[in-house]
């Protein structure tokens, strides 16, 4: 757990940026009394620094818990103390959060989290401007041959090509539901004979 908390904070510079300045530290709520929970905010330089901590003092587990932060955007977990990996229960945020419109804590938006029992959540913000620059900057290539597939339009080399619509006779299709009809017995030589006698 020290091992990845020390990757987390060389790797987010809202977490140290601005140390020695108070901008470098806001509070969420330091007032929840009646769950002992609290939750604060860490700046950098800049606002895609940001980071939000939500610290749970109480062995109980809050599923759908709502914070205010000061931007839309979305919001990742970044580290869980509560992760099953450091030998807690599980209850992390597997998922990435969206903000809402919703006012909260004197904050413009809002997230909803599940915080676990004796637990400290990160979270960090990506803004919608930089969602959209990644969106534009990724490849439409499908990647390697290997992994070719029929969701990205391409065929893996050896398969069989398509036959197209102008190529395929409509005399060649014959339906499978019918069988192909009877050819009519020749008579026996010998009935005529038979009949004579008779």
């Amino acid at each position: 757990m020290v091992s990845t908390l020390n990757e987390v904070y060389k790797t987010h510079p809202g977490l140290y940026s601005l140390d020695f300045d108070t901008k470098g530290f806001e509070w969420i709520n330091d007032n929840d009394t009646s769950r002992s929970i609290l939750s604060f905010i860490r700046n950098g330089e800049k606002e895609e620094d940001m980071i939000v901590v939500v610290v749970n003092f109480t062995p109980v587990t809050y599923e759908d818990y709502v914070i205010g932060v000061p931007f839309r955007g979305r919001y990742r977990e970044i580290f869980n103390s509560d992760s099953v990996e450091f030998g807690g229960s599980g209850n992390v945020n597997k998922r990435v959060k969206n903000s809402k419109k919703e006012p909260c804590y004197g904050r413009e938006y809002s997230l909803s989290v599940t915080v676990g029992p004796m637990a400290v959540s990160v979270f960090e913000y990506t803004p919608i401007a930089n969602i959209a620059k990644k969106k534009e900057e990724e490849p439409e290539e499908c990647g390697s041959k290997a992994e070719a597939s029929e969701a990205c339009g391409v065929k893996p080399e050896g398969s069989a090509p398509e036959a197209k619509v102008e190529d395929v006779k409509t005399e060649d299709v014959k339906p499978a539901d019918k069988k192909p009809a009877k050819k009519p017995r020749a008579p026996r030589k010998n009935a005529s004979k038979k009949t004579e006698k008779k």
